[in-house]
C-alpha cells in the first residue's frame, strides 16, 4: 500500500474511532497495531501508528498512557536511528514514570536510554542508565526482567573493553531467562548473540559459532526469516565464519542480511551500509577487488557526513584504505586513515579496538613508506588500547607487539626490538599460531644483523 495513502487511512480510521469510542480506546487500538508491526520489523509502519497513537494521547489523556507512548514512538525513533528524537522522547517518558512512581515501566525506559546511550557510543551514560534500571529489577525480583537490564548492562563492558565481566553478566541473563522460559524462550535470542560477539572478541570462535546459530534460530522461529533482527545475527555469524576462513559460507550470510534489511529498513539505512561494508571486505580478503569498491563506495555515500554514522564510515574508509595499501596506492591509502581517525575523534565510537585497528593500519602504510617514527607512534597508540580492551594476551595484541618489534629493529634499538619479539612469540605460541614462527625468526635475525 502507498505509504502516504496508508498514513490518511490510518488517520481517519482513529478519528472514526474516536468519534464512537473513548480516545483511550483508540490510543490502546493504534498502540497495538503499531506493536505489531514493530514486532514484524515494518518499523516505519510501525512509526505511522505509533505518531498517531501520541498525537491523540496529546490531546489530553491520563499520564500513564500518554508515557507509554512516548516510550514506544521513541523505540520506533530509535531503530531508525534518529537519536535526537529519541532520546527527548525517551526522558520525557522516564519523568511521566517516576512521577507516577511506576517502576517497572520506569527501568523499561531507562534500558532503552541505556541501549541509545550505547550505540550513540556513549558507554558512560549507557551504563549508568543500565545500573538504575537493574537496581529497580532486582528490587522487583522477576529473573527475566533482571536478566533484560544484566544483558544490556553486559554489552557497555563489553563495549569498555571489560570482558570478563561482560561474559560473567551474559552468562547470568542467559540462566535467568532459561529459567525464566525453558532454553527456548525467545528473549535468549538477544544475550546469546551477545555472548558469542564477547567469545568472538576473545579468540573463541569454536564456542561462539554455536552460540550464534542458536540465536538465530530462535530469531527466525519467533519473528521470522526476514526479521531485521535476524539479519543482524546473520551479520555477526558472517563476520565468524569470514575470519574462520570459511568466505563461501560468510558470503551466504553477508548477503541474506542485506536482503533483508534493504527490504525490512529501505536500502538508505546505515544497517545495509554495515552489511555492504562486511560483503565488500569478504570480497577484498578473496581478492574480489572489482566487486568490492563499488560496494565500499556504495556503503560510504549511506553514511559519510551522516550525523551519528561516524563510527560506521571510518570503517568504510578504513577498509578502502586497506584495499589501496594492498594494491601499492599507498599516497592515496594515507588520508582515508586519517579521515577514519578524525571521525573516531569528532563522535566516540562503539568499539575501541576499531579505533586500534586503523592506527594499526596507518602505522603498517607508514612502515611500508619507511617511516618508522611515525609507525611506531600509530603502533604504540592501538597496542595501549588492544591491552586495555582485549588483554595482554590477546592474538591481536601479539600482532601490534610483533610490528612495534618490527619497527624498533628497523631503528636499530635491537635490545628493545629482542624483548618484543620474545613477547609476541609467547602470546602466540600456546594457540600454535603461525606469528610465532614470524616472531622467532624476527628474534633471530637481531643476532643476525650484530653479527653483520
Amino acid at each position: 500500500m502507498n505509504r502516504a495513502l496508508r498514513a490518511v487511512l490510518t488517520g481517519m480510521a482513529a478519528v472514526l474511532a474516536c468519534a464512537g469510542a473513548e480516545p483511550e480506546t483508540a490510543i490502546e487500538e493504534a498502540l497495538e497495531r503499531g506493536n505489531r508491526l514493530h514486532r514484524a520489523g515494518s518499523y516505519q509502519e510501525a512509526a505511522h501508528d505509533y505518531d498517531e497513537a501520541l498525537r491523540l494521547a496529546r490531546q489530553g489523556v491520563g499520564e500513564p498512557l500518554l508515557a507509554k507512548c512516548l516510550n514506544n514512538r521513541a523505540a520506533a525513533h530509535m531503530v531508525r536511528r534518529e537519536w535526537e528524537a529519541a532520546e527527548a522522547l525517551f526522558l520525557e517518558a522516564a519523568a511521566l514514570w517516576e512521577k507516577l512512581g511506576a517502576d517497572g515501566s520506569l527501568a523499561s525506559t531507562l534500558s532503552n536510554l541505556g541501549e541509545l546511550s550505547r550505540q550513540r557510543g556513549r558507554a558512560a551514560s549507557a551504563g549508568r542508565y543500565y545500573r538504575r534500571a537493574l537496581e529497580i529489577r532486582e528490587r522487583r525480583g522477576a529473573a527475566a526482567e533482571i536478566a533484560l537490564a544484566v544483558n544490556g548492562l553486559a554489552v557497555v563492558h563489553k563495549q569498555e573493553g571489560r570482558l570478563d565481566e561482560a561474559e560473567a553478566g551474559l552468562r547470568r541473563a542467559v540462566e535467568l531467562f532459561e529459567r525464566a522460559g525453558g532454553p527456548d524462550d525467545e528473549r535468549l535470542a538477544a544475550p546469546l548473540n551477545n555472548l558469542a560477539e564477547v567469545l568472538r572478541l576473545r579468540g573463541d570462535r569454536k564456542s561462539a559459532e554455536p552460540l550464534y546459530r542458536r540465536s538465530l534460530a530462535i530469531r527466525e522461529r519467533v519473528a521470522g526469516p526476514e526479521h531485521p533482527e535476524a539479519a543482524a545475527t546473520l551479520n555477526n555469524l558472517g563476520a565468524l565464519l569470514q575470519e574462520s576462513g570459511d568466505f563461501e559460507a560468510a558470503e551466504k550470510c553477508y548477503l541474506r542480511s542485506l536482503e533483508i534489511r534493504r527490504k525490512k529498513l529501505g536500502s538508505a539505512h546505515p544497517s545495509v551500509a554495515i552489511s555492504l561494508n562486511n560483503l565488500a571486505s569478504l570480497y577484498r580478503k578473496a581478492h574480489r577487488v572489482d566487486e568490492a569498491l563499488p560496494l565500499f563506495q556504495e556503503a560510504l555515500a549511506l553514511t559519510d557526513g551522516a550525523r551519528g554514522e561516524a563510527a560506521i564510515a571510518a570503517s568504510i574508509l578504513n577498509n578502502i584504505a586497506e584495499m589501496y595499501v594492498e594494491s601499492g596506492r599507498l599516497a592515496e591509502a594515507e588520508p582515508l586513515f586519517r579521515r577514519a581517525i578524525g571521525l573516531h575523534g569528532q563522535w566516540p565510537s562503539p568499539n575501541p579496538v576499531d579505533v586500534a585497528g586503523i592506527r594499526q593500519n596507518l602505522g603498517v602504510l607508514f612502515a611500508k613508506q619507511g617511516k618508522y617514527k611515525a609507525a611506531e607512534q600509530m603502533y604504540r597508540a592501538a597496542l595501549e588500547i588492544n591491552e586495555r580492551v582485549l588483554g595482554y594476551d590477546h592474538i591481536a595484541t601479539a600482532d601490534l607487539v610483533h610490528l612495534l618489534a618490527t619497527t624498533c629493529h628497523a631503528q636499530g634499538r635491537i635490545t628493545e626490538a629482542r624483548k618484543l619479539y620474545q613477547r609476541a612469540e609467547a602470546i602466540f605460541q600456546p594457540s600454535g599460531h603461525p606469528g610465532a614462527k614470524l616472531a622467532r625468526d624476527g628474534y633471530a635475525s637481531t643476532f643476525q644483523q650484530r653479527k653483520k
